[in-house]
């Protein structure tokens, strides 16, 4: 890891990784503390931890989201802070990771690349919705079975694309919390081009995004837990 302006120790997770499941599937790893490079404690890249090499990068200083070395935490302002992926991911099937804390309770964008193909929190400003948009469709997650946490949490997200019925659940820390009436999502790609926003300024994250883990599939359970275990773990 390279660290411009402030000497970053390198965090190494030692054993198990979201490497070890489904590695041909593992699109981007952006690892809590790994990987990062700093203008001063601006964040301009995160290295991609999975074979893929799809790093998280971002060439205007006033676009980079900061890093906050007593923590390890990287802030996203909800005006312009955003992560560019160096290859956009196209997904049918997938199962996704966030460790996250919104900061204020409004529409924002986890990730995406356009209005209809991003994950959302606080959909409408209600605390317990989540929207997964697809280019034909959506899974609006909104009455939750419980609200989204107010402080950093894991999200995750899965689409089993085969199924149009009922496809999308969510997880907070590992435990379901899909709609009890499941809205299902057109088994269409989603693509994910940039981190901390839907696409540009549309509907920017305001808070803390401090790992993401996406695969092209859906995890099996087991895959699924142990990932959530490594995740929850490395980021304390």
């Amino acid at each position: 890891m390279i660290g411009l302006g402030l000497g970053l120790t390198s965090y190494q997770t030692e054993g198990f990784s979201p490497k070890d499941v489904q590695p041909a599937r593992l699109e981007l790893w952006a690892a809590f503390r790994q990987g990062l490079v700093l203008d001063g404690t601006k964040v301009v890249k995160w290295y991609d931890q999975s074979y893929k090499n799809n790093d998280l990068v971002q060439t205007t200083g006033s676009n980079s989201p900061e890093f906050i070395p007593a923590t390890g935490d990287i802030d996203f302002d909800g005006l312009t802070d955003r992560l560019d992926l160096t290859n956009s991911i196209d997904l049918v099937q997938f199962t996704m990771f966030f460790i996250i804390d919104p900061q204020v309770e409004t529409t924002m964008g986890v990730a995406g690349s356009a209005s209809d193909e991003c994950v959302r929190v606080y959909q409408g400003g209600q605390t317990d919705r989540v929207t997964v948009k697809g280019t034909a469709g959506d899974s609006d997650q909104s009455n939750l079975t419980q609200d989204i946490p107010s402080r950093m949490f894991l999200l995750t997200v899965s689409r089993d694309a085969p199924s149009s019925t009922d496809n999308v659940k969510v997880y907070f820390n590992g435990s379901e919390v899909t709609d009890t009436v499941r809205d299902s999502m057109d088994p269409v790609a989603l693509t994910i081009a940039q981190i901390g926003t839907v696409s540009n300024n549309f509907l920017p994250f305001n808070g803390l995004i401090n790992e993401v883990v996406i695969y092209s599939t859906l995890l099996t359970t087991t895959e699924r837990e142990a990932v959530e275990k490594n995740i929850l773990e490395r980021n304390s």
